[in-house]
């Protein structure tokens, strides 16, 4: 070959490929060996692999910088930084008819790290002098959405609050929860403090009663809201409300309208908001037209399985009779049904 280059481009592509023979020469001759011009090419050959630098490859692609006469390749390497051009960078925040939209809090950031904060002006724009890269980022600050974890919940149970905003990392937003349609400051039925971290903070509460005001006309859920403020005036609020399901019974009743006074029959009642296990207690009452009506006897306790409780009770006599249906454990129910006719 007429190739008498000396260079990286003489070098295998591969491990397992050999350099050219003029490679070869020039690392005999850059390894101080005065035989080297002397040398056929099998032997110069033989010297390379017995280098066993096909494991050792930093080594055999650094050999061509001594036969260049340079210890250090990188010794007149200039810094890429100091190539780069100073220039100018800005951020223009426009509406959505393409005006400026001034008055908006802002962060400036650089790789991630906060370099300014501050509201825009009445040009809406932030420029930057004298910057080497384009490594710039600005964001609008706001608390962009709140959102409970779920959509029914009850009493007792944890409860997540997930908050999403912008330019507000590491920063304390409060949270005050309202039951919907009551939503003054006065009004709220708990305050806590959420911490943002890469956007998004998170919150967990457990409702309990106490929290809520007693309301005869409430029902059998409480509807609630969550609102996040931040002390610069930022603020916002979940679009869809948490259905806090209070623990109640729902309906009672006899498996039948009437029966005979020999027949057994089934007394049941639905609850929500209590756990498994809770006992509940039945009370069959008499109907006396003339008078009070006379309470017959009190069952045997019953276990909420599921959301419903039943018994079993024979009528003694034939009469018009009623029962109820009570909890009293920390939530104190009760609930009556209507009429059984036992003949």
């Amino acid at each position: 070959m007429n190739d008498d280059r000396f260079g990286d481009d003489a070098l295998p592509r591969h491990a397992d490929e050999l350099p050219s023979i003029q490679f070869l020469r020039g690392w005999a001759r850059g390894s101080a060996d005065p035989e080297a011009f002397a040398l056929d090419d099998d032997e110069i050959l033989r010297r390379w692999r017995a280098q066993d630098r096909r494991f050792a490859p930093h080594l055999e692609y650094g050999t061509h910088t001594s036969a260049r006469g340079h210890a250090d390749p990188l010794h007149d390497a200039v810094p890429l930084q100091s190539l780069a051009q100073p220039h100018r960078i800005g951020f223009v925040v426009l509406d959505g008819v393409g005006e400026p939209f001034p008055e908006l809090a802002f962060v400036l950031l650089h790789r991630g790290r906060e370099l300014e904060r501050g509201v825009l002006g009445n040009d809406a724009t932030v420029r930057r002098a004298d910057v080497t890269d384009d490594e710039y980022t600005l964001q609008l600050v706001g608390i962009d959405a709140v959102s409970w974890g779920a959509r029914h919940a009850g009493l007792g149970e944890p409860i997540t609050l997930h908050v999403r905003a912008t330019g507000l990392d590491h920063r304390s937003l409060e949270v005050r929860v309202f039951e919907e349609f009551r939503e003054r400051d006065d009004d709220e039925l708990t305050t806590t403090t959420i911490t943002v971290n890469s956007g998004i903070g998170v919150a967990v509460w457990t409702p309990v009663r106490s929290h809520l005001p007693e309301d005869p006309a409430r029902g059998t859920t409480a509807t609630l809201v969550a609102e996040v403020r931040h002390g610069d005036g930022h603020w916002a609020k979940t679009d869809i409300p948490l259905m806090l399901e209070l623990p109640t019974i729902v309906t009672v009743g006899w498996s039948a309208p009437s029966s005979t006074s020999d027949v057994a029959v089934e007394l049941g009642a639905t609850t929500q908001g209590f756990a498994d296990g809770t006992t509940l207690e039945f009370d069959v009452w008499r109907v006396d037209w003339s008078g009070d009506d006379v309470h017959v006897l009190t069952l045997d306790t019953a276990t909420i399985i599921g959301g419903r409780a039943t018994a079993s009770w024979i009528p003694e006599l034939p009469a018009e009779y009623w029962f109820s249906a009570s909890v009293s454990t920390n939530e104190l129910a009760t609930a009556s049904s209507g009429l059984l006719v036992a003949t």
